[in-house]
């Protein structure tokens, strides 16, 4: 009698999430760099800006 032994894991699965986590790190990566220039634009027009347009610009 043979035993088959089927796991959970799966390699493409794991490949595809890290493919995933990835790609959601180079969209969040590019959103900071964004706001970042934003943020560099309006102090350079202005030399200042509000705590809270702050805030709404990095949420």
């Amino acid at each position: 009698m043979t035993i088959i032994i089927k796991t959970l894991y799966d390699p493409a699965i794991k490949e595809e999430g890290i493919k995933e986590g990835i790609k959601k790190g180079q969209i969040e990566g590019r959103i900071k760099k964004a706001q970042e220039n934003i943020l560099n634009a309006i102090n350079v027009k202005f030399d200042a800006f509000s705590y809270d347009l702050k805030n709404k610009i990095l949420k």
